[in-house]
């Protein structure tokens, strides 16, 4: 991600920006914030593909939604241990 038109081009198509959700956890340039709103756009979209799936490009993104996610709880997982008052500095 460069600027902030990136961000809010990946915030409505995340597939054009990342090849999957994991890319989206470790990019260094975003924030906390920036993956997680990211993210549930993602898994949205691949929400609302399992729903209707007559577009096939909707059906490869809804395969995607256990890995989207397993994306988010481990950006959330890895947040929390940031905060975590027992961790080690």
């Amino acid at each position: 991600m460069e600027d902030s038109t990136d961000v809010d081009h990946a915030l409505t198509d995340p597939v054009a920006f990342f090849e999957g959700p994991g890319d989206v956890v470790f990019d260094a340039k975003l924030s906390f914030e920036q993956k997680h709103k990211i993210l549930q756009r993602w898994a949205f979209a691949a929400y609302c593909a399992n729903i209707s799936l007559i577009d096939p490009f909707r059906c490869e993104m809804s395969m995607r939604l256990d890995e989207i996610i397993d994306a988010l709880i481990d950006l959330d997982d890895a947040e929390t241990a940031m905060r975590s008052p027992d961790r080690m500095p």
